[in-house]
C-alpha cells in the first residue's frame, strides 16, 4: 500500500503468491481512516508487485474522516489502471508500459 501523508510509507505482505489465473474476480478491501496527527490529507493506493516490477493503482483513496471506511479495488491488469513504483524511493512513475502480466508475488 502507497501511503503519502507526511512521510511516504509502502506497506505490503509477501507470504503467499496470487496466481490471478485462478481467480475471475480478484479485490482487494482496505479500511482507511485519517489520523489526526496529519497535517495533510494522506493519499492511499493498494501496490503490487508483478514479476520483478512494483506498481501502484490509478484508485487513489483519500479520507478527512478519523472514522474508518472501507474502499475496494478489483483488480484489472490493464496498464491504464497502473502506475510504475519506484520501491527504493517510494515515488510513484508514468503508467505503466504494458498490462500487467502474471502472478502478484507481493501486495499492498
Amino acid at each position: 500500500m502507497f501511503h503519502n501523508a507526511d512521510c511516504e510509507n509502502l506497506i505490503d505482505t509477501n507470504e503467499f503468491t496470487v496466481d490471478v489465473s485462478e481467480y475471475s474476480c480478484l479485490r482487494f478491501d482496505v479500511d482507511l481512516r485519517r489520523n489526526s496527527s496529519y497535517s495533510t490529507t494522506p493519499e492511499t493506493s493498494i501496490t503490487v508487485k508483478v514479476g520483478e516490477n512494483w506498481y501502484a493503482s490509478k484508485t487513489i483513496w483519500t479520507s478527512t474522516s478519523t472514522s474508518f471506511s472501507t474502499k475496494t479495488l478489483f483488480y484489472d491488469p490493464n496498464k491504464n489502471n497502473w502506475d510504475t513504483l519506484d520501491r527504493a524511493t517510494a515515488a510513484r512513475g508514468s503508467t505503466a508500459s504494458s498490462d500487467l502480466s502474471g502472478d502478484i508475488t507481493e501486495f499492498g
